[in-house]
């Protein structure tokens, strides 16, 4: 088993092992150094660029009007965490009508018509998104991490200076580098699962403080701000949104046309 370090944990470990330090000593001083942490557990650096502001109407129904904010993907602006593989659509749902009303889900439509839910847990989401690469990958798509979309201009859905990242990056790229092996420093290995655990907590805490719990009632005329994550999804069609008012039951299917290039080289077709 391998974890990787950044160089500023590696040279404080090789400054610290010639003066013969207790083992508490050692665990103290490491444990200090923010840097001593896996890259899946990692922050963003908090001199990030601010998400971009859409604030498009979306529609959704009779009595109910949901506005995308933004959309904050892989190491875009806005990005709270290093290297999050998931796509995060911060809404704004308004209840307009004069009854209350209660989202109960929330998908992703892809560009194959695909939908994928809501996530719960940032893991999970992780592993959903390796999930959707693979299916991708099947299918002929060339997956491009740090692409928002060619139709976010297109459609004017977002501002002028937006940041849209580089051409594709290699899924993971960001782990490369010098690895230390558990056997070789186990005092290290047990810091690192330490710092893991405690930046891991850190990181389930603000992902569930900005997720829309759902299901989410709205009283009459109140609104509500918050995050729905999705696994990675290229050119998602539609966001598809099910809610309850009185006894009626409903579907609004939402387009998303000014997407139609998140995580593609070329415009999709």
């Amino acid at each position: 088993m391998f974890i990787p370090l950044t160089t500023h944990c590696r040279h404080a470990l090789r400054v610290l092992r010639p003066r013969a330090l207790t083992v508490a000593v050692l665990l103290t001083a490491v444990l200090l150094l923010p840097g001593c942490v896996s890259s899946k557990y990692q922050a963003a650096s908090a001199l990030g660029d601010q998400p971009q502001r859409m604030d498009l109407d979306l529609g959704g129904g009779p009595g109910l009007k949901t506005r995308l904010d933004t959309v904050i993907i892989y190491q875009g602006p806005g990005s709270w965490k290093k290297s999050a593989y998931w796509d995060e659509f911060l809404v704004t749902i308004v209840n307009e009508s004069e009854e209350s009303i209660t989202l109960t889900s929330a998908s992703l439509v892809d560009y194959a018509s695909a939908s994928m839910p809501a996530g719960t847990d940032p893991w999970l989401l992780e592993k959903a998104s390796q999930v959707q690469r693979d299916r991708y990958t099947r299918a002929g798509v060339n997956f491009a991490l740090n692409t928002l979309g060619y139709a976010a201009f297109t459609y004017g859905a977002v501002g002028t200076g937006v940041l849209v990242g580089a051409a594709a990056s290699g899924w993971g790229g960001v782990t490369a580098g010098a690895v230390v092996g558990l056997a070789a420093m186990p005092v290290t290995a047990i810091v690192i699962y330490a710092n893991n655990q405690r930046h891991g907590h850190a990181i389930e805490r603000e992902f569930n403080r900005r997720r829309v719990a759902l299901p989410l009632t709205l009283p009459a005329g109140q609104e509500h701000t918050g995050s729905l994550f999705f696994p990675m999804t290229v050119s998602p069609q539609a966001l598809r949104l099910g809610w309850v008012r009185g006894t009626n039951s409903s579907v609004s299917l939402l387009p998303l046309p000014m997407l139609a290039g998140m995580y593609r080289t070329e415009p999709a077709k």
